[in-house]
């Protein structure tokens, strides 16, 4: 009974250092992969669409020149001045305005009329890009809801034939219990996902199209043409329910 209880001691020791090291290198490797430029590299829900303007706009956030053709360039203050209410807006082509210019969109309009009534109390920021279905318009609102919007004004659904929204399951499934924004903060999940997307594209395409889990690799759309048919218009459905349900949650 004395070996045996040695023995596990010596074991559990083992197991615990092991686990250690372990976590030691792991984070490591974490901390070596944070180094190097995988926004640049991987896109993916990582690329801001706002960033710290310059000149000018220092004082502010401005639009990513990335999104340069998809949506319009927006400024709005950093810090949210007391009693000014901040209403943004998101969704497709017809909430951009086109084929009009900025100034032709409806939160243009909404700014125009707001600032006859009360001016200087009101910032309407119009977050809509070109042919972008509600999935991308959801992975834009996870950024939106860290702005301090008082308002968020949702014009999304018309353009959910345009492009492959289908998910590949595992990206279904971890979305489903918001595991994949989680896993997308850690620079080696994105690292290992890159390596696997280059070598084994196969798992994350599916048969019916272009795999678009990282809606902001590329703001250009790619107008596929997706095939009418029961299957495809209860799927389609589905995931503009679901992401409805999802963009009502994160403005709740």
């Amino acid at each position: 009974m004395v070996k045996l209880a040695k023995h596990i001691r010596t074991a559990s020791i083992r197991c615990i250092i092991g686990f250690l090291v372990a976590t030691i290198f792991l984070l490591l490797v974490e901390g070596g992969l944070r180094l190097l430029p995988l926004d640049r590299w991987g896109g993916g829900p990582s690329i801001p669409v706002f960033i710290p303007g310059e000149g000018p706009y220092a004082e502010n956030f401005v639009t990513n020149k990335h999104f340069k053709g998809a949506m319009s360039f927006q400024s709005f203050r950093m810090v949210k001045p007391a009693g000014v209410t901040r209403i943004f807006v998101v969704g497709g082509s017809a909430a951009l305005g086109w084929p009009g210019q900025k100034s032709a969109s409806f939160a243009a309009y909404i700014q125009r009329s707001l600032d006859r009534v009360l001016p200087d109390k009101f910032e309407v920021v119009n977050v809509s890009a070109m042919s972008y279905a509600s999935f991308r318009v959801l992975d834009i609102l996870h950024e939106i809801v860290s702005y301090d919007p008082d308002y968020v004004v949702i014009w999304s659904g018309n353009n959910e034939y345009i492009e492959h929204s289908f998910l590949t399951p595992t990206t279904q499934k971890l979305r489903k219990h918001g595991l994949e924004k989680w896993l997308n903060k850690s620079s080696l999940y994105r690292s290992i996902r890159m390596l696997l997307k280059n070598m084994l594209p196969g798992i994350f395409v599916q048969t019916d199209g272009e795999d678009l889990t990282d809606p902001r690799s590329t703001p250009q759309v790619r107008r596929d043409k997706v095939a009418r048919s029961s299957a495809v218009d209860r799927q389609l459905l589905e995931n503009y329910t679901e992401n409805l349900q999802d963009m009502a949650q994160l403005i709740k």
